[in-house]
C-alpha cells in the first residue's frame, strides 16, 4: 500500500497531479476492504455533478455511436473523410472535400454519403435545410408566373429574411463551433446581394441584440415590443432584389 500511496492522480478540482495519499488525506479517495484485500476508489463527491449540457452531449454521442453501429453495411463515416456531429439536436454529417484531391475518389466517397445521408434524415427525423434557401424559393415562384416582379421580389424577401431568422436563434444557442458555422453562412448568403462584410456585421449584431432582449430579428420593419425598426437593418427587401435581378438578367440569369 504504501508503493501504490506514492503514485499520483490527478487533482479532481485543481487538475494538479498530487499523490494517493493526499487524495485519501483530502477525501477525493477512499479505502475498502474485500475478501481481505483493500482496494482504492474515487469518493462519489470527488468530482463535480454532470451539468445538463455534459449530459445532453454524452447523450447526442451515445445516439450518434448507436446510429453508425447499426448501419454495419456502410464504410465508417471517418473511412470516408466525413464525420456525424449534433448542431443543437439535429445530427449533420460533414464532409471536407480536399484542394488536391482526386475527383474519382470524391466521386466514389459521396456516392456512399449520400446513402448515409438518406439514412440520418431517416434516423434523425429532421431534414437538413438547404446551404441558402434561393435555389428552393426560386423554383417555387413557377406557380407566381402571372404575379407581377414586386411582389415575386417581396416574397422572395420575405421568405429570406424568415431564414436568416431562423439562423440567428440557432447561432445564440449554439456552441462557438456552431456559431462560426453558421457566420459563415449568413456572409456567405448576404455577400449574394453584393454587401459590404461591415453592413453585414452590422445587421446580424443588431439582430442578435434583438434576438437577447426576446424579440425579433426584423420583422416588415417593426420589432415584437412595437419599435420601428430601420428598413436598412432588414437585410432583403424587394429594392434590393430588384436591383439584384436586373443584374442577372443581363447575365442570362433569370430570377
Amino acid at each position: 500500500m504504501s508503493n501504490i500511496a506514492k503514485q499520483k492522480v490527478r487533482h479532481p478540482v485543481s487538475g494538479k497531479m498530487i499523490t494517493i495519499a493526499s487524495a485519501v488525506k483530502l477525501g477525493f479517495m477512499k479505502t475498502y476492504v474485500r475478501d481481505g484485500v483493500k482496494y482504492l476508489e474515487w469518493a462519489d463527491h470527488a468530482f463535480p455533478p454532470e451539468s445538463d449540457r455534459e449530459r445532453w452531449k454524452r447523450d447526442e454521442q451515445n445516439r450518434i455511436q448507436r446510429f453508425i453501429k447499426d448501419n454495419p453495411d456502410l464504410p465508417h463515416p471517418g473511412e470516408l473523410g466525413a464525420v456525424i456531429e449534433s448542431d443543437n439536436g439535429r445530427l449533420r454529417l460533414w464532409f471536407e472535400i480536399l484542394e488536391h484531391s482526386s475527383s474519382d475518389k470524391n466521386e466514389r466517397q459521396l456516392d456512399k454519403l449520400t446513402k448515409w445521408k438518406q439514412r440520418l434524415v431517416r434516423f434523425d427525423k429532421k431534414r437538413d435545410p438547404l446551404p441558402h434557401p434561393i435555389p428552393s424559393i426560386l423554383s417555387d415562384l413557377e406557380k407566381l408566373g402571372k404575379e407581377s416582379d414586386r411582389k415575386k421580389h417581396t416574397l422572395i424577401s420575405k421568405e429570406i429574411n424568415r431564414w436568416i431568422a431562423e439562423r440567428l436563434y440557432d447561432w445564440e444557442k449554439g456552441d462557438g463551433k456552431t456559431r462560426s458555422f453558421i457566420d459563415m453562412e449568413l456572409f456567405g448568403m448576404l455577400r449574394l446581394f453584393n454587401y459590404e462584410d461591415g453592413l453585414i456585421s452590422d445587421i446580424l449584431n443588431k439582430a442578435q441584440a434583438r434576438v437577447r432582449r426576446g424579440d425579433y430579428p426584423f420583422a416588415d420593419g417593426r420589432s415584437k415590443t412595437g419599435l420601428l425598426i430601420n428598413r436598412d437593418e432588414i437585410p432583403v427587401n424587394h429594392k434590393v432584389l430588384k436591383s439584384l435581378a436586373r443584374t442577372w438578367k443581363k447575365r442570362q440569369q433569370p430570377l
